[in-house]
C-alpha cells in the first residue's frame, strides 16, 4: 500500500473515530446489546431514542382514545324510533305522554351515539396518522441511522485492524534483521518501535469491541431486521384503527328523523 494510501485511510479512521466518540450513544452502548432491545430502547443514539419515544408518545396518545361507534346498535335504535314515531300517531291521547318521554329517551341515545360519531372519526384518523408515522419513522431514520453507524464503526475497526497488521510485519521483518544483526541497535529500536505500535492496536481493537461490541455487522443486521418487522406487528393494530374509523363514518352517516315533540 502506497504512504498516500496510508495516509488517506489514517485520516478517514480518525475522523470515522472521532465522529463515533461525539456520538450520544444510548444507555444500550453497543450493537448488541441494543439488538437484544425492543422499540425505542433499542436506538443506537441518544437523540435518535428521544425522537422516536417522542413518536411512540404521540400515537399511544391519539390511539389510546375510546371512541363509540356501534353502527348496529344505532341502526337498530333509529328503527325503533321510526316505529315509534309512527306508532304515536295512531295512540290514544291517554297513552302518549309515558310513550313520547320513553321515544325522547331513544332519540337522545341516537343522537349523543351522532355526535360521538363525529369526534370518533376525528380520534381514529388521528390514531391511523400517528400509527403510520411510527412506521415511516422506524424506515426514514432508524434503519439509516443504524446502517450508518454499522459501516463507520465497521471500517473503525478494520482501520485499527489494518494497523495491527501492519506493525505485526513490520515487527517480524525487523526481528528477521535483527536476528542476522543482533548488536545494530538501530533495528532492535525499529523492532521494538513494531512491538509499541502492534500493542497500541490491539488494545485500541479491545477497546473498541468493547464500547460498541462483537460482531457489529451481525448484531446491526439483527437490528434492522427487527425495525423492519415492526410494520408487520403494526398490521394487526392498523386494521383495528380502520376498522374503528370505518364504524364511526357508518354511524355519522345514518339520518334520522328530527323529533317532532
Amino acid at each position: 500500500m502506497s504512504f498516500a494510501k496510508k495516509c488517506g485511510y489514517g485520516i478517514w479512521a480518525a475522523l470515522m473515530i472521532l465522529v463515533l466518540v461525539r456520538t450520544p450513544w444510548s444507555s444500550a452502548n453497543n450493537f448488541k446489546e441494543s439488538a437484544d432491545k425492543k422499540g425505542c430502547e433499542s436506538i443506537l443514539t441518544r437523540n435518535e431514542k428521544d425522537a422516536c419515544d417522542r413518536v411512540q408518545g404521540e400515537k399511544n396518545k391519539a390511539c389510546n382514545r375510546p371512541t363509540e361507534c356501534e353502527p348496529d346498535k344505532q341502526e337498530r335504535h333509529i328503527k325503533e324510533y321510526e316505529t315509534a314515531l309512527e306508532r304515536i300517531k295512531t295512540m290514544p291521547d291517554a297513552d302518549k305522554e309515558n310513550f313520547k318521554n320513553s321515544t325522547r329517551d331513544l332519540f337522545k341515545k341516537i343522537d349523543a351515539r351522532y355526535t360521538a360519531s363525529i369526534d370518533g372519526i376525528k380520534v381514529s384518523e388521528e390514531c391511523i396518522k400517528a400509527r403510520d408515522g411510527v412506521q415511516k419513522w422506524f424506515e426514514d431514520v432508524a434503519i439509516p441511522l443504524t446502517e450508518r453507524m454499522k459501516s463507520g464503526a465497521v471500517q473503525a475497526r478494520r482501520t485499527f485492524v489494518e494497523k495491527y497488521n501492519d506493525a505485526t510485519k513490520r515487527r517480524d521483518e525487523a526481528r528477521k534483521k535483527l536476528d542476522e544483526k543482533p548488536h545494530d541497535e538501530s533495528l532492535r529500536r525499529e523492532w521494538e518501535s513494531a512491538r509499541e505500535a502492534m500493542a497500541e492496536a490491539q488494545k485500541k481493537i479491545e477497546e473498541f469491541d468493547k464500547q460498541y461490541g462483537p460482531d457489529i455487522e451481525v448484531y446491526a443486521d439483527k437490528l434492522v431486521r427487527h425495525y423492519q418487522s415492526e410494520k408487520t406487528n403494526h398490521d394487526t393494530p392498523s386494521k383495528q384503527a380502520d376498522a374503528r374509523l370505518e364504524n364511526c363514518k357508518k354511524v355519522n352517516n345514518m339520518r334520522y328523523p328530527s323529533l317532532p315533540f
